[in-house]
């Protein structure tokens, strides 16, 4: 899993299964503790590529990525 604001040295290609990328956006309920809501952004199968945010922007991963389906 790959975790938003984190560090990746590698770009990963789906050969088989799914993953769901995600992203916190701030809360617009001002009562909850947690100012930040983690929402569901795409979800990426079979050739689809992702992590290079690092290596071709140099910045901190735009998203937490989690495995949703091993094969599809």
């Amino acid at each position: 899993m790959l975790k938003e604001g984190g560090e990746s040295n590698s770009i990963y290609i789906i050969k088989e299964g799914q993953v769901t990328l995600y992203k916190k956006i701030p809360s617009l309920n001002y009562t909850d503790k947690n100012l930040f809501k983690t929402h569901k952004v795409l979800d990426l199968g079979k050739g689809d590529i992702f992590g290079e945010d690092k290596l071709f922007f140099n910045c901190p991963n735009k998203y937490t990525v989690k495995v949703t389906s091993i094969k599809l």
